[in-house]
Protein backbone atom coordinates (compact mmCIF):
# COMPACT_ATOMS: atom_id res chain seq x y z
CA UNK A 1 0.00 0.00 0.00
CA UNK A 2 1.41 3.36 -1.06
CA UNK A 3 0.98 5.89 1.74
CA UNK A 4 2.64 8.86 0.04
CA UNK A 5 0.37 11.64 -1.09
CA UNK A 6 0.71 13.21 -4.48
CA UNK A 7 1.30 16.91 -4.42
CA UNK A 8 -1.33 18.94 -6.22
CA UNK A 9 0.36 22.32 -6.29
CA UNK A 10 0.75 21.94 -10.06
CA UNK A 11 -2.95 22.65 -10.53
CA UNK A 12 -2.51 26.14 -9.14
CA UNK A 13 0.19 26.86 -11.71
CA UNK A 14 -1.86 26.20 -14.88
CA UNK A 15 -2.21 29.82 -15.99
CA UNK A 16 1.35 30.82 -15.12
CA UNK A 17 3.39 28.26 -17.02
CA UNK A 18 6.80 29.46 -18.09
CA UNK A 19 8.96 27.69 -20.61
CA UNK A 20 11.73 25.85 -18.83
CA UNK A 21 15.02 26.55 -20.57
CA UNK A 22 17.92 24.28 -19.73
CA UNK A 23 21.37 25.35 -20.88
CA UNK A 24 23.82 22.48 -20.55
CA UNK A 25 27.39 23.30 -19.64
CA UNK A 26 29.96 21.94 -22.05
CA UNK A 27 33.36 20.95 -20.70
CA UNK A 28 36.12 23.00 -22.28
CA UNK A 29 39.82 23.59 -21.88
CA UNK A 30 41.00 26.65 -23.75
CA UNK A 31 42.80 29.86 -22.81
CA UNK A 32 40.83 33.10 -22.42
CA UNK A 33 41.66 36.64 -21.39
CA UNK A 34 39.59 37.91 -18.46
CA UNK A 35 39.10 41.57 -17.55
CA UNK A 36 37.96 41.86 -13.93
CA UNK A 37 36.61 44.84 -11.99
CA UNK A 38 36.12 44.83 -8.26
CA UNK A 39 33.10 46.51 -6.67
CA UNK A 40 33.43 50.31 -6.32
CA UNK A 41 36.44 50.42 -8.63
CA UNK A 42 36.41 51.84 -12.14
CA UNK A 43 39.47 50.07 -13.52
CA UNK A 44 39.53 46.59 -15.05
CA UNK A 45 42.47 44.28 -14.34
CA UNK A 46 43.53 41.85 -17.06
CA UNK A 47 44.27 38.21 -16.17
CA UNK A 48 45.04 35.17 -18.31
CA UNK A 49 42.72 32.28 -17.46
CA UNK A 50 41.43 28.89 -18.59
CA UNK A 51 37.83 28.28 -19.59
CA UNK A 52 36.59 25.25 -17.60
CA UNK A 53 33.01 24.97 -18.86
CA UNK A 54 30.57 27.01 -20.92
CA UNK A 55 26.84 27.31 -21.63
CA UNK A 56 24.70 29.88 -23.39
CA UNK A 57 24.18 31.95 -20.24
CA UNK A 58 27.21 31.25 -18.04
CA UNK A 59 30.70 29.83 -17.71
CA UNK A 60 33.47 28.98 -15.25
CA UNK A 61 37.01 30.30 -15.57
CA UNK A 62 40.12 29.42 -13.57
CA UNK A 63 43.34 31.32 -12.89
CA UNK A 64 45.95 31.99 -10.22
CA UNK A 65 45.79 35.74 -10.91
CA UNK A 66 42.23 36.69 -9.93
CA UNK A 67 41.77 39.58 -7.48
CA UNK A 68 39.71 38.93 -4.38
CA UNK A 69 35.99 39.80 -4.49
CA UNK A 70 35.55 40.35 -8.22
CA UNK A 71 32.27 42.00 -9.22
CA UNK A 72 32.08 42.55 -12.97
CA UNK A 73 33.88 40.57 -15.63
CA UNK A 74 34.51 40.68 -19.36
CA UNK A 75 35.85 37.66 -21.19
CA UNK A 76 37.62 37.57 -24.54
CA UNK A 77 36.99 34.12 -26.03
CA UNK A 78 39.21 32.74 -28.80
CA UNK A 79 37.67 33.36 -32.20
CA UNK A 80 35.47 36.26 -31.05
CA UNK A 81 36.39 39.90 -31.57
CA UNK A 82 34.16 41.31 -28.80
CA UNK A 83 34.42 40.86 -25.05
CA UNK A 84 31.44 39.15 -23.42
CA UNK A 85 30.17 41.01 -20.35
CA UNK A 86 28.98 39.28 -17.21
CA UNK A 87 28.53 39.37 -13.46
CA UNK A 88 30.34 37.18 -10.96
CA UNK A 89 27.93 34.62 -9.47
CA UNK A 90 30.41 33.19 -7.00
CA UNK A 91 34.16 33.07 -6.61
CA UNK A 92 36.51 30.49 -5.18
CA UNK A 93 40.25 30.69 -4.59
CA UNK A 94 41.07 29.90 -8.22
CA UNK A 95 37.70 29.87 -10.02
CA UNK A 96 34.93 32.30 -10.91
CA UNK A 97 31.41 31.40 -12.04
CA UNK A 98 30.15 34.04 -14.47
CA UNK A 99 26.57 34.82 -15.52
CA UNK A 100 26.51 36.58 -18.90
CA UNK A 101 24.46 39.76 -19.41
CA UNK A 102 22.85 38.13 -22.46
CA UNK A 103 22.71 34.61 -23.86
CA UNK A 104 25.23 33.52 -26.44
CA UNK A 105 23.97 31.73 -29.56
CA UNK A 106 24.25 27.94 -29.31
CA UNK A 107 26.37 27.69 -32.47
CA UNK A 108 29.00 30.01 -30.94
CA UNK A 109 29.00 28.12 -27.63
CA UNK A 110 29.47 24.81 -29.47
CA UNK A 111 32.31 26.26 -31.55
CA UNK A 112 34.16 27.58 -28.47
CA UNK A 113 33.59 24.31 -26.58
CA UNK A 114 35.35 22.36 -29.35
CA UNK A 115 38.59 24.34 -28.88
CA UNK A 116 41.19 22.35 -26.94
CA UNK A 117 44.71 23.69 -26.48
Amino acid sequence: MNTTKQKRHGLTQIGNEQALVVNYRRDTHCPVIVFIRRANEGKFVQAPAWLINLSEDSCMVSSDNFPKKAYEIRILFPGLSDKIKGKVQNQGDYTINVRFNFELPTRIVNRIARINK
